[in-house]
């Protein structure tokens, strides 16, 4: 054989192998990527490598990824885990799923990720979720909602009261009385009847008498000057019988 085509031989052969090496990297890798598997790299974190069909971390479908859920989708829509660490506070486990690019690898990551709130019947709130030692949460009154420990709305059929301590304004939620219909933290009296009491001393609380016989009152009549003799009234004194021709008050 001539040197010349001894050398050609040679390199086509050697080309042969390089393209055959190529072709049995690039199988690797597409085997490897089909058939990849969850590993685990840190505590409550499973990892999944998918190759993207595009560059990565823009493409939006890939091979190799979880029963043909692209990017381990099946991440989310897990049962939440709620537990409470401490009083107040409520802590919300959730599986959530975050991509990243390693190389021309898309890494899914699904992990489990705790958020902290406050709990029914506490208000304020925890400036930020994933730490606890930020959550500032007060207990509400019985019978109420509250953002803060300031913001208090009672339920319907209470209505609220301050109370003054060493420590700041104590609110608390009392029972509507009879007579009466609470909302939006008032007492508002029926016709016929006027608030008396202060409402927070013990003993001498809100309640709502009856206006004197004959006479009425508005909704919500705060005293008995509110009471009255209505229009249409019939009355007979010394003078004769007739009727009121005006709401007439005692003072």
């Amino acid at each position: 054989m001539h040197a010349t085509h001894a050398s050609r031989y040679l390199i086509d052969i050697r080309g042969a192998l390089g393209m055959k090496k190529i072709l049995f990297v690039l199988f690797g890798l597409f085997a490897y990527t089909t058939s990849a598997q969850a590993v685990s790299t840190r505590p409550g974190v499973q990892e999944l490598q998918c190759m993207p069909m595009g560059m990565c971390p823009n493409a939006t479908t890939s091979m190799g990824c979880n029963a043909g859920s692209d990017y381990c989708n099946g991440c989310t829509g897990t049962d939440p885990i709620v537990t409470s660490p401490e009083a107040g506070i409520i802590a919300t486990m959730t599986s959530e799923k975050n991509l990243r690019c390693a190389g021309p690898l898309q890494i899914c990551e699904c992990a489990l990720v705790t958020r902290f709130s406050c709990a029914e019947g506490y208000g304020g709130s925890c400036s930020d979720p994933t730490d606890k030692t930020t959550c500032n949460c007060v207990k509400c009154p019985d019978n109420s909602t509250c953002t803060d420990a300031n913001n208090v709305a009672c339920n319907d059929g209470y209505y609220l009261i301050k109370q003054f301590s060493t420590t700041g304004n104590i609110y608390k939620c009392n029972t509507c009385p009879e007579n009466a219909v609470c909302t939006g933290n008032t007492i508002h009296c029926n016709p016929g009847y006027y608030r008396t009491g202060n409402g927070i001393t013990i003993g001498n609380q809100y309640r709502c008498s009856s206006c004197p016989d004959g006479t009425t009152s508005p909704v919500s009549a705060t005293s008995i000057s509110q009471c009255y003799i209505p229009m249409g009234t019939n009355f007979e004194d010394l003078s004769g019988s007739g009727a009121y021709v005006a709401d007439c008050y005692s003072e």
